[in-house]
Parts: structure tokens; C-alpha cells; sequence
């Protein structure tokens, strides 16, 4: 089901399944994705009690900005706060969060920045919380791998989202999850979100902020430096790693960020769309999660 809450900057559109006072859990998709990806793991959630709450992002399906002047900003600091007043806006008591893509950069930094609120996390890949803007060149294999950052903070990267986005992002589907078959249905159950009237404008600064291209919100500067030191995340978490997932020769996991408890499984076979790719070990990391979080 479809509903809304207002934070202090967006009108968070979220889909919710699964009983009003179930345990709650946050579901958080990335770019370019959307909470469709968690359909297959919010279902048999539910029937074990869970209350899932799939918020869309920020220029994303019904997620809107309240103010019309607000910055669109779509720094990782903007996005992890975006999830904590989900959290304080719903009322939620100490939830799990799940997050993957943008999503895991969210909920781990809603982790980071309150603890006492969230009671396990949920990630995929490896630690998500980016150090300090980019400015010098990376290692080359690094430099291939992210061509699509590079490519969107071009002139002609805002023409390609602006005329082409689903081809686009279509594309970079099929070269995050070479393994995935997915239809033309599945696809567009997501894209339709893409039409969001901030979606060109957050994407873009996301990566543009990244590439240090763009300033931040200046109201964000302080937990921006912050989390350019990459703390710990000092909850009970869960790792899981697609054995497909894109990453660059000899990265690391960043598993001892993980302070608390953390169990870390990779995935054969699975990309980096892992809710749509493999549902049922998502639930099963989410089953075991709960058990180990106090």
C-alpha cells in the first residue's frame, strides 16, 4: 500500500506491507532502482510479523521536495538523514534497516548517526560510507568501473537522463547483474519512478558532490565532514555479497567497520540488485538478523 508522511524537507511516498504493529523494518532501494525491487522480500515478511516500510528516495517515484526552492541535494549525508526522519515521522521503534545501492549508504549512516534508533543493519556489497569528494585520478580498474559517474556529471550525461533515462538506466541493470534475467514488466515497474520532476537534478549531484563537482547543503556540512571519516557502525550487522557484484580489482570489504556483531555471506551467482536477484536470502539474512539484534 501506497502512503506519505512529511519530514522536515520531502514528502516521503512508502509502500507498507505487513501488520501496523508488526515489527518494524525499513526497506531502502538505491539508484537506479526502486522499492519494487523489495516485493518478493516484503510479502513473506509480513507473514512473520514484520511491519516493512519501502520508502522512495528522494527524485523518486512519490517522494517530493515540500519546499520548491529546497536545494535538491543528493549527497549521502541528505539520504541517511532522510531515513531517521522516516523513522521519528512514522514513529517507528527501533527498527531494522535494510538498505542496497544509495539505500545502503542510508541506512548505515542512520546507524551511524543514531544507534540508539536503529537496532540492525542490513547491507550489501561492502561499507558503504564514501570518505572525502574525489579530486585526484583513482586506480584505472577504478576509473573503468565507475564511467557512469564520470559520464553524468558531462553536459551530455544530464541530455541522457533528461531524454533517455530508461535506456540508461536500463543498461546499467544489465551490466550490474550480468546474471539477471529480468523482463521487460519487471523493468518497468521500476522506470515509471524515474519521472520524478528532482530525479535528473538529485542523480546528478549525487554524483557530482562525489566527484567534488558541486558543493553540499550547507546545513548538512558538519555530518558531511563527519562521515567523511567513515566511522564505525557500532549496531549488529549483516553483510551479504553478490559473488557478481561489480567492484574493482583487490577493493575491500570494509568488514571491520562492523563493530558490533557481524555475519557476512556471499551470494554465488547474484549481482547487485540482490533484493530482486535473491529474495529468499534476503529474508533469510533478515530472520537471522532479528534473532541476533537485542
Amino acid at each position: 500500500m501506497l502512503r506519505t508522511v512529511r519530514t522536515s524537507t520531502l514528502c516521503i511516498g512508502f509502500e507498507e506491507l505487513g501488520p501496523t504493529d508488526g515489527k518494524p523494518i525499513v526497506l531502502v532501494h538505491g539508484f537506479p532502482y526502486s522499492p519494487h525491487a523489495y516485493e518478493a522480500v516484503a510479502a513473506p515478511l509480513a507473514t512473520h510479523g514484520f511491519r516493512t516500510i519501502a520508502p522512495y528516495l528522494r527524485g523518486f517515484g512519490a517522494t517530493c521536495f515540500r519546499d520548491p526552492n529546497a536545494m535538491r541535494t543528493g549527497e549521502q549525508a541528505a539520504l541517511g538523514c532522510d531515513v531517521l526522519e522516516l523513522i521519528t515521522a512514522l514513529g517507528l521503534k527501533r527498527p531494522l534497516v535494510v538498505g542496497y545501492d544509495w539505500g545502503s549508504r542510508a541506512v548505515c549512516i542512520a546507524a551511524i548517526v543514531a544507534p540508539a534508533v536503529v537496532r540492525g543493519v542490513l547491507t550489501f556489497g561492502a561499507y558503504p560510507v564514501f570518505g572525502p569528494p574525489i579530486t585526484t585520478p583513482l586506480d584505472p580498474a577504478v576509473e573503468h568501473l565507475v564511467w557512469y559517474q564520470h559520464f553524468l556529471t558531462t553536459p551530455r550525461g544530464r541530455a541522457m537522463l533528461t531524454a533517455n533515462r530508461r535506456g540508461f538506466c536500463r543498461y546499467l541493470w544489465t551490466l550490474w547483474s550480468p546474471t539477471w534475467r529480468f523482463d521487460d514488466a519487471t523493468f518497468d515497474a521500476t522506470a515509471r519512478h524515474y519521472e520524478n520532476a528532482d530525479f535528473v537534478d538529485v542523480v546528478l549531484h549525487f554524483y557530482r558532490y562525489r566527484n567534488g563537482l558541486a558543493e553540499g547543503d550547507p546545513k548538512l556540512a558538519q555530518l558531511a565532514r563527519r562521515l567523511e571519516q567513515r566511522p564505525d557502525i557500532t549496531v549488529p550487522a549483516t553483510l551479504l555479497r553478490g559473488s557478481e557484484e561489480p567492484s574493482a580489482p583487490g577493493s575491500e570489504l570494509g568488514c571491520e567497520r562492523f563493530t558490533s556483531s557481524l555475519a557476512y555471506r556471499e551470494l554465488p551467482g547474484v549481482g547487485h540488485n540482490t533484493p530482486q536477484e535473491a529474495p529468499g536470502e534476503v529474508v533469510s539474512a533478515v530472520l537471522e538478523l532479528d534473532a541476533r539484534a537485542p
